[in-house]
């Protein structure tokens, strides 16, 4: 998706994004469009299972300004958005996984309540957060783990990450046969946004290149 002279979305809280057609769109010119045509784009394609993925990650470093006053309710906040985005999963895709990669501090009862659920945790080490980082966006960084989970399931086939807020309305399922990474462009304010991400590393080269690219801007 890219900026262009096309109707804009009168969506709320996207109205000020234009957008072009690409080949998951039917049309370019609504959401519902999109989404119809990605329904049977590929539809070979999909793997028996589908593997979501989000991440977990809690530190008193690391919360948004907004929740600095009460941090643990960030963190329940997080729990919660969990229940619902694994909630909206299963409703329309019964054949998913949803994994969750955690870091940072931990609570084992309401992580428990993860488990009870049947998501799949995974612990892993958040890696070192730039000194340049906005606050808004130190936690973001622990997506970059994200790369090591997809190589490690290469074998098995693309993931696809969602942030925890995210509400899922229909099946996702397509998204598993589009070319990858796969990354939402937002627009001019942010350029890209990681909320939604397809994820296939499938050499350690690639895994590396990442890496390194990661090291050499840190500081």
């Amino acid at each position: 998706c890219s900026q262009d002279e096309r109707p804009r979305f009168s969506i709320h809280p996207y109205a000020g994004i234009r957008c072009v057609a690409t080949s998951l769109c039917a049309s370019g010119h609504g959401v519902h469009d999109a989404a119809t045509a990605a329904s049977a784009y590929e539809a070979s394609r999909v793997p028996s299972v589908l593997a979501f993925v989000t991440v977990l990650h809690f530190d008193f470093i690391d919360v948004k300004p907004k929740e600095r006053r009460n941090a643990e309710m960030g963190y329940m906040r997080q729990i919660h958005h969990l229940h619902n985005l694994w909630d909206g999963i299963r409703r329309h895709m019964r054949s998913a996984e949803l994994h969750v990669l955690v870091s940072g501090l931990r609570n084992s009862t309401f992580e428990d309540t993860l488990t009870r659920r049947q998501m799949k945790l995974h612990t892993w080490y958040a890696p070192q957060i730039p000194t340049w980082s906005a606050a808004w966006h130190r936690s973001s960084f622990c997506k970059l783990n994200l790369w090591n989970f997809s190589f490690q399931r290469r074998s098995i086939g693309p993931v696809v990450y969602l942030d925890t807020d995210v509400v899922v309305l229909r099946s996702l399922a397509a998204l598993f046969s589009v070319p990858t990474p796969a990354i939402v462009f937002k627009g001019s304010s942010e350029v890209l946004n990681s909320g939604l991400m397809v994820l296939h590393v499938q050499s350690q080269a690639e895994l590396d290149s990442i890496w390194q690219t990661f090291h050499a801007r840190v500081n």
